[in-house]
């Protein structure tokens, strides 16, 4: 087996080169040879100079390719085109990877030969000694499972926007039938480099949100997931920002972006297409945040009214078009 693991960067060094750092120290079997691949996005530092200062180190398994057009889509499929593996595997330039990363990777797919077309695995915060924000301690400290196995949906809700994901420690199977909110992140997902071949690359319309909606076509043309923990990264982001603000900016530009599979259609008693119970829906979300003891409840509700409020401005765009 033949694995590239893909890195989209853009002004990143510093980060990036700890990144490399990881990949100088992976746990390797004779069953799988990999290559890295970095994809400079236009950065405008020392990004290029960072790369090249590795190359000896990798001993021609690090290959720099530089992608001027700006938007995280293109530097993607610059990266799929240019990659040889048959299993793709991606992560971020602010991430760092423990030494079994490509060895997990690696079993992923061969226990799973026949029946999975693309993996997701654990993306779990790495604080770094920074304080959690005080109104998510509680929210974060919850465990990701429920009695039963079911995922917390409501930590995985505040977890979205930061960029981590953990849907538990038992490893499953998705399909579209199945899929529910079982998306992963181009933080740490890998896929058979044949799917990107028979239903598509990133689109390059979708500036935000691209793995969800590559997530999401995968599974809608018949593809198999599987969520695989033991494949773990450790994503550092810029926790300083994180305030309710944040959460608003981020759940509205994804209700903006969010692909409904409902099409509604302009009726009279539908303003703009818009359905009334849509309407009504979204102010009851607002209401009910003011009423709100804790500011996580407060945040939790007013974003889900701002979803609605990002899909009611897409419905009337479309329709008034």
């Amino acid at each position: 087996m033949f694995i590239s693991v893909i890195v989209c960067t853009y002004n990143r060094a510093a980060s990036l080169s700890k990144l490399l750092d990881c990949f100088l120290v992976q746990e390797w079997a004779p069953a799988f040879d990999y290559e890295i691949i970095i994809a400079d996005n236009n950065s405008k530092d020392n990004t290029k100079d960072t790369v090249k200062s590795y190359e000896l180190k990798f001993k021609g398994k690090l290959h720099y390719f530089f992608e001027p057009k700006q938007g995280k889509p293109h530097a993607l499929n610059l990266s799929i085109e240019q990659a040889r593996g048959e299993i793709l595997t991606f992560t971020d330039d602010d991430c760092i990877v423990p030494k079994d990363y490509l060895k997990n990777v690696y079993k992923a797919f061969e226990k799973n030969k026949e029946g999975v077309d693309f993996v997701g695995g654990k993306i779990c915060p790495n604080w770094d000694g920074i304080e959690k924000p005080f109104w998510l301690n509680e929210i974060l400290n919850q465990p990701s499972q429920m009695d039963g196995g079911q995922p917390n949906w409501i930590k995985s809700f505040f977890e979205g926007p930061l960029g981590t994901l953990d849907y538990g420690d038992k490893p499953f199977i998705i399909d579209e039938k199945t899929q529910k909110s079982h998306l992963f992140y181009g933080a740490n997902m890998a896929v058979k480099k044949q799917i990107f071949a028979k239903y598509g690359k990133y689109s390059l319309e979708k500036t935000y949100s691209q793995d969800t909606e590559v997530c999401q076509r995968f599974l809608k043309a018949g593809a198999k997931a599987m969520y695989a923990p033991d494949i773990k990264v450790f994503h550092k982001g810029q926790w300083s920002k994180i305030t309710p603000a944040f959460y608003y900016r981020w759940y509205f530009l994804r209700g903006l972006y969010w692909e409904n599979k409902t099409q509604y259609q302009m009726k009279f008693y539908h303003p703009l297409g818009i359905q009334l119970s849509m309407i009504k829906e979204t102010a009851g979300f607002f209401i009910k945040s003011l009423s709100q003891r804790t500011v996580s409840q407060k945040v939790y509700n007013r974003c889900h009214g701002l979803i609605n409020c990002g899909q009611m401005i897409k419905i009337a765009k479309k329709n008034i078009i």
